[in-house]
């Protein structure tokens, strides 16, 4: 029964441990730009063709709901597949511990403080926040097409 209790404070010390060396750093390290922002490859639906396109949209037009989602930096990424292995490894000490968002949020969305610098970068576009995730990996808000063309360009 001791030999089980210790491997069992063993992996939760190792578990406790990997989360706190892997909080994300800040990747934000100057203000947003939209002069600076440019297209992601890959980012559009297929069925978005200029074959389907109605035109621009009416600059006052309500968009009551949009998510800008975060990507995961190649390390967080590398990590998370890594994690994910392990999780359904019986040979792993990670086998079968699941995360809660909030500690998702530490080792694999954005930093507490790039969060906050997206957040005062929405708002002050004029951007109504509504949610942020609390894996923090994305942030919903709300605006106008005219609001979105002029921040996102």
């Amino acid at each position: 029964m001791a030999r089980l209790l210790n491997a069992t404070c063993r992996a939760v010390l190792f578990l406790a441990v990997s989360v706190a060396a892997a909080a994300p750093a800040d990747r934000i390290t100057r203000p947003v730009d939209p002069s600076r922002t440019r297209i992601v490859p890959g980012h559009l639906r297929s069925a978005a063709q200029p074959l389907f396109d109605a035109g621009q949209a009416d600059p006052a037009m309500a968009l009551d709901y949009i998510v800008l989602l975060v990507k995961p930096s190649q390390a967080q990424q590398s990590d998370l597949e890594r994690m994910l292995v392990d999780q359904q490894n019986p040979a792993s000490p990670m086998f079968r511990r699941w995360l809660t968002p909030e500690q998702f949020a530490d080792r694999f969305g954005l930093s507490a403080g790039d969060e906050a610098k997206i957040s005062r970068w929405l708002t002050s576009a004029g951007f109504n926040l509504l949610r942020h995730s609390r894996s923090r990996n994305w942030i919903a808000f709300r605006g106008t097409a005219g609001q979105v063309a002029s921040a996102l360009g």
